[in-house]
């Protein structure tokens, strides 16, 4: 990385004072290398920015020697050598990109029918879920959807990308992703990925799996109830979360996700959450306000999982994104209740398939989890099939 260029890139941006942030500046330089010479007016419309905020960044760019006019705003020698070097975009099949950033995302999740394969043979590997953590499956296509909507969003080439949690292997499927966008199957390390989660069994699947594909994943074990390490303060492009579907655990993670962020506007948030009634949706949106986050998108149903009935296997997808004012709620350790089970804990009754001996699962007794039964076998003959006889809530 020249960081003369960077410091060239932020008199560009304080020179236009940008509300938008500097990451728009990026955007800009990263789509005119892919499309070449690109009207101020497409170059607005493909960015969602004001014409008059591309014209002045056009201006300040062209001043630095970074762009230059011919048949719309071009790249100059050093912008290609700023884009490629700095932001992360040497050796990209171009061509390729620009396919992918430009398809429909339900269209190229058809055309990634090998990376779908191979990420659901991936799952087949994973960790069974740990439902005290609120742990559930999403399927293949949603995890290469989700890698699909974040190479999209520019939230990956070149950026330092944070996972609060990644269950769900949403890491691997970014980085097949951009397996398929680089150059002859090549590169899947060009977004710098961090993962934090308290599971280390999530942990070391991630970590075996990115040396294979020779991703650049960082797999970090730390229990979100704390705050985050200090090196991983203020650091990060980007971050993303399927927390546990309480108003509590979307507040901790959260903020925990809000300390992770550079202090910069315009950053994404990416949060996968299970749709609740009006009342909650108040209080959620309370909590993004209160946060200082502004609430871009909201994806409905774009997330399904195996299983997971008590959300009707589906959850939203919402994108929120920083501004000037954006801080944390909770800065210290959480003490507090956390996960679905810990507000409303149940026992379930399992009889077994063979033997018909009823065995009592949940928190307070001695198997605390279905997934616990199944693995370990009726405690009288042996046998992993159970039914569902009965379920009491404490």
């Amino acid at each position: 990385m020249d960081k003369n260029l960077e410091a060239v890139i932020e008199a560009v941006y304080a020179n236009v004072h940008l509300e938008e942030g500097i990451s728009c500046i990026k955007n800009l330089l990263e789509e005119v290398y892919l499309r070449g010479a690109v009207p101020v007016r497409d170059l607005a419309n493909a960015l969602s920015l004001p014409v008059p905020v591309v014209a002045a960044v056009k201006g300040e760019l062209k001043k630095s020697g970074l762009v230059r006019m011919q048949n719309g705003i071009c790249l100059t020698d050093l912008g290609r050598i700023y884009v490629e070097e700095n932001l992360g975009y040497a050796g990209i099949d171009r061509d390729m990109l620009r396919h992918m950033m430009e398809t429909p995302l339900d269209s190229l999740a058809d055309e990634l029918e090998s990376e779908k394969a191979e990420l659901a043979r991936i799952y087949e590997g994973r960790p069974e879920v740990d439902v005290t953590l609120d742990q559930s499956k999403c399927t293949a296509e949603t995890g290469i959807r989700r890698g699909i909507f974040l190479l999209q969003s520019r939230s990956l080439i070149g950026r330092r990308f944070l996972f609060l949690g990644d269950d769900d292997l949403t890491s691997i499927a970014a980085a097949l992703v951009l397996r398929h966008a680089a150059m002859q199957g090549g590169r899947p390390d060009m977004a710098h990925i961090t993962v934090v989660d308290v599971d280390e069994r999530i942990l070391d699947y991630i970590s075996g799996l990115a040396k294979k594909l020779g991703a650049d994943i960082r797999c970090v074990r730390h229990d979100l109830r704390l705050p985050l390490p200090e090196e991983e303060l203020a650091c990060f492009d980007g971050a993303a979360t399927d927390p546990p579907y309480t108003l509590d655990g979307l507040r901790l993670f959260l903020s925990r996700g809000i300390s992770a962020l550079r202090r910069e506007s315009d950053l994404p948030f990416y949060l996968s959450f299970a749709h609740k009634g009006p009342l909650v949706q108040l209080d959620m949106q309370r909590l993004y306000v209160d946060s200082g986050m502004v609430l871009s998108q909201i994806h409905p149903k774009f997330n399904q999982y195996d299983g997971a009935q008590m959300i009707g296997g589906v959850s939203d997808l919402t994108v929120l994104r920083t501004t000037a004012k954006t801080a944390p709620v909770l800065t210290e350790a959480y003490q507090d209740k956390l996960y679905t089970g810990e507000f409303r804990e149940s026992v379930r009754t399992y009889q077994c398939r063979v033997c018909r001996e009823k065995i009592r699962v949940g928190m307070k007794e001695k198997i605390k989890t279905v997934e616990a039964l199944k693995a370990a076998g009726c405690p009288k003959c042996g046998e992993k099939k159970f039914d569902l006889m009965k379920k009491d809530f404490i």
